[in-house]
């Protein structure tokens, strides 16, 4: 049985301003019950079912699931532990979470690591109820409140990764950005620069095989696994602000803007090159050695004459100098291979 504790503070709970919570007691002993849901709605939560056993709680929640249940560990039949798993069981089919206090009889009367290894929330120690019932329920507020903040964003986010994959602007392989929203990106960005608003430097980078062919050349699953270690490395490498895509098979592009009145320093950049352009990719089939080169073109200066008019003129001036630089390395290959006999 429950009583008032003399040094319950029922209007200092009362001033606390709760949320719309819906809350649901499950306890057989019927006076528990009342001072439970008298002193939940005294406090302000308006929305208070009440069950008498844990099987009237699971036809409650299948008629309007609940935020919290608040119920006894020890009840005729079905006890409070194995309702929490019935719970948890339902709540494993959906993105609702229900937030579930037991109550003891006493502390160290129960296995509690037992009981929050089957999941429960919380517990409330009967003779304290009165005083920590109502501060409980509003920490399992704060906490009810980031789930369901957590589970809107990932609705939005796999709603958005749905509209780029429909519209052409994510990569299937990677996940990064496609050739046509880099070009729409470049767009917006040249604007910018021409503006004198915005600084930009733009960089492509080309994967070969270690025979220096094109991805296009090799296994559809191996080379799938060179793009997705790629994509990787620039998104580890690079700012959560700098825009990445995959614009060929054999392609990806980075992209870096800053504000017009900041110094940027083109060699700090070298770092990150080097660390995307490490030689050694792992796959199923070992350890293979990939050839990546860079062109890079660095808009910082405001000379409004040498800005390409659009993205799709800059990707083409950069694969012109990446063409370039594949032919260099071409001819000190050969260089090299017709020097070392005379050696």
């Amino acid at each position: 049985m429950l009583r008032f504790s003399p040094d319950h503070n029922a209007q200092r709970t009362r001033e606390i301003k709760s949320p719309s919570l819906r809350i649901l007691v499950v306890d057989d002993a019927h006076l528990s019950h009342r001072i439970i849901v008298r002193e939940l709605v005294q406090a302000g939560f308006h929305d208070v079912r009440q069950a008498v056993s844990a099987n009237q709680a699971l036809e409650l929640l299948t008629e309007r699931p609940a935020d919290v249940v608040i119920a006894d560990w020890v009840m005729p039949g079905m006890d409070g532990l194995t309702l929490t798993e019935m719970v948890r069981a339902r709540d494993a089919h959906t993105s609702h979470y229900t937030y579930i206090i037991l109550i003891t009889a006493k502390d160290g009367e129960y296995d509690l690591a037992n009981a929050f290894m089957r999941g429960i929330d919380d517990f409330i120690i009967k003779s304290k109820i009165l005083p920590e019932l109502v501060f409980r329920i509003r920490a399992a507020s704060r906490l009810l409140h980031r789930h369901h903040r957590l589970v809107e964003d990932s609705r939005l986010l796999q709603a958005d990764l749905r509209s780029a994959r429909t519209l052409g602007l994510q990569d299937r392989v990677t996940g990064l950005s496609t050739l046509h929203a880099a070009q729409n990106h470049l767009v917006d960005a040249l604007t910018e620069v021409r503006a004198g608003r915005k600084l930009l430097i733009v960089t492509l980078l080309e994967v070969r095989s270690e025979k220096r062919q094109s991805l296009e050349d090799l296994p559809q699953g191996l080379a799938n696994e060179i793009c997705i270690e790629m994509a990787k490395r620039l998104n580890q490498q690079t700012r959560p602000c700098d825009f990445r895509a995959r614009i060929a098979d054999h392609q990806f592009l980075l992209t870096f803007i800053f504000d017009a009145q900041q110094s940027v320093d083109v060699r700090s950049f070298l770092r990150i090159s080097k660390a995307v352009t490490k030689q050694t990719f792992a796959t199923h089939i070992g350890t293979l050695n990939i050839k990546v080169l860079s062109a890079t073109i660095s808009l910082v200066n405001n000379e409004t004459s040498v800005i390409p008019k659009d993205g799709a003129r800059l990707i083409q001036v950069l694969q012109t100098k990446l063409a370039q630089r594949w032919t260099t390395v071409e001819i000190n290959k050969n260089k090299a291979a017709i020097a070392e006999p005379q050696a």
